[in-house]
């Protein structure tokens, strides 16, 4: 979806602390999709809107997406029943994955 595509292309372009936190940001609005928000999280962030948006609708954007799902299928195939998908340090757990999407940021912490 649009939103995992974004996230996709912070983590692509920025460094893993500075993208990490665009999308705790992100993930934290009332809609990850809209621009306005995620506008408003690349600002926050120092993370430049522009160069995102150029991602975004660029082959790079579609690369960077495709080998997210790529990790994610190797990682745990035939696991996956949602999105977002998440993995800390290359290992999947269920149980981590519930409590990392209900307390995001407190999970990275």
């Amino acid at each position: 979806c649009y939103g995992n595509k974004v996230h996709s292309c912070a983590l692509g372009l920025y460094p893993v602390s500075q993208s990490t936190n665009f999308i705790i940001c992100s993930m934290n609005s009332s809609d990850a999709s809209l621009d306005a928000n995620n506008e408003a999280c690349a600002t926050s962030t120092n993370i430049s809107w522009t160069v995102i948006q150029e991602c975004l609708s660029s082959d790079q954007g579609d690369e960077f997406l495709a080998a997210n799902g790529r990790r994610t299928d190797k990682l745990i195939p035939n696991v996956v029943n949602s999105i977002p998908t998440v993995v800390l340090n290359d290992v999947f757990s269920a149980e981590l994955r519930r409590i990392s999407i209900a307390y995001f940021q407190d999970t990275l912490v």
